[in-house]
C-alpha cells in the first residue's frame, strides 16, 4: 500500500530528527559537566580550554546533523499547518541556543579566568538549551502526530472512492441487466406482434410502451456509466451539458414526437411488397 511505505519513510524522518537532537543534547552535557569541572578554580588552563573546544567541536557536528534531519522532516508533503510552524520555531529556538551557549563558554575562557558572573551566565545557557531541546522533541512528536493523521485521511478517502466505484460497479450491471430485460420484452411482443403483418392500435400502444421503458433504461444505463467512467470533479459540469442538450433535443423533436403518438388508425400494414393504397383523407400519412 502506498501509504503505508510513505509512513514508513516519514517515520524514518521522524526518527532521525529526534536522534540528531538527543545526540545534541548529550554532547552538551558532555560540555556541562566538564564546565562545572574546568570552572571550580576560576581559572583555565591550555589542557582545559582544548578539552572544551573539542566539546564545542561536537556539538558543532551534532548541530548540522539536527539541521539535515529537520530539513527532511520540515520538507515531507504531508507535514502542513500549525505542526509544521511549530516545527520550525522550535529548530530556530534549539539553534539559537546552542549558538547562544556556545558564545558564552567562549567569551568566559577567553583571558583564561572565569568570573563568577560568567559561569551563571553559562549555567542560564545550559537551561536554556535543555528548555529548547524539551520544545523540539515536543515539536517533532506533533509533527508525527500531524503526519499520521494526514495519511489516515488519505486512506480513509481512499477506502470511500473504493466503496463507491464498488455500488457504481454494481448499479451499471443493474442499469444495464434492465435494459436487455427490457429490450428482450419488446423483442418477444414484437414477434407475436409482427406475426401477422398487421399492427393494430393497442399493439402500437403495446410498443410504445415498451420503448419508453428501453428508453428509461438507456438513461439509467448513460446516468451510472458516467458515474463509472467520469471523475467525480467533472461530473457535475458534464450533467448541466446533459441536460441542456437533452432539452435541446425535446424542444427540435416534439413535433415529430407529437405525429407519431396521436395515431388515429386502427390497423397498420406491414407487408414487404408494395400494395395498392387505398384512398385516405389528405395528411392522414402512416408510419
Amino acid at each position: 500500500m502506498e501509504n503505508l511505505s510513505e509512513w514508513e519513510a516519514a517515520h524514518q524522518e521522524i526518527k532521525d530528527a529526534a536522534k540528531a537532537a538527543k545526540d545534541a543534547a548529550d554532547s552538551v552535557e558532555g560540555l556541562h559537566n566538564y564546565v562545572d569541572g574546568a570552572f571550580a578554580d576560576g581559572l583555565i588552563d591550555e589542557a582545559e580550554a582544548k578539552a572544551i573546544e573539542k566539546y564545542i567541536n561536537t556539538i558543532n557536528n551534532t548541530k548540522q546533523a539536527i539541521e539535515a534531519t529537520y530539513n527532511k522532516l520540515y520538507t515531507n508533503v504531508y507535514l502542513s499547518g500549525s505542526a509544521k510552524v511549530g516545527l520550525l520555531n522550535a529548530k530556530v529556538t534549539l539553534m539559537g541556543s546552542i549558538e547562544n551557549l556556545i558564545n558564552a563558554i567562549n567569551a568566559s575562557i577567553s583571558d583564561g579566568f572565569t568570573t563568577t558572573e560568567e559561569k551563571k551566565d553559562v549555567d542560564s545557557k545550559f537551561t536554556l538549551f535543555n528548555s529548547a531541546y524539551a520544545d523540539f522533541n515536543t515539536a517533532v512528536e506533533e509533527a508525527n502526530k500531524a503526519i499520521q493523521d494526514k495519511l489516515k485521511e488519505y486512506s480513509d478517502e481512499a477506502l470511500q472512492q473504493a466503496i463507491q466505484a464498488l455500488e457504481d460497479a454494481a448499479n451499471a450491471a443493474k442499469a444495464a441487466q434492465d435494459a436487455a430485460d427490457s429490450v428482450d420484452g419488446l423483442h418477444d411482443y414484437v414477434d407475436g406482434a409482427f406475426a401477422d403483418g398487421i399492427i393494430d392500435g393497442a399493439e402500437a400502444k403495446a410498443i410504445e410502451k415498451y420503448l419508453n421503458t428501453v428508453k428509461n433504461t438507456k438513461s439509467a444505463v448513460e446516468a451510472t456509466y458516467s458515474k463509472l467512467y467520469v471523475p467525480p470533479q467533472q461530473r457535475t459540469e458534464q450533467q448541466n451539458d446533459r441536460t441542456r442538450a437533452q432539452k435541446a433535443q425535446f424542444l427540435a423533436e416534439d413535433g415529430k414526437d407529437e405525429v407519431v403518438l396521436r395515431l388515429g388508425h386502427e390497423q397498420m400494414f406491414l407487408t414487404t411488397v408494395a400494395q395498392p393504397q387505398p384512398c385516405r383523407p389528405a395528411g392522414a400519412d402512416g408510419i
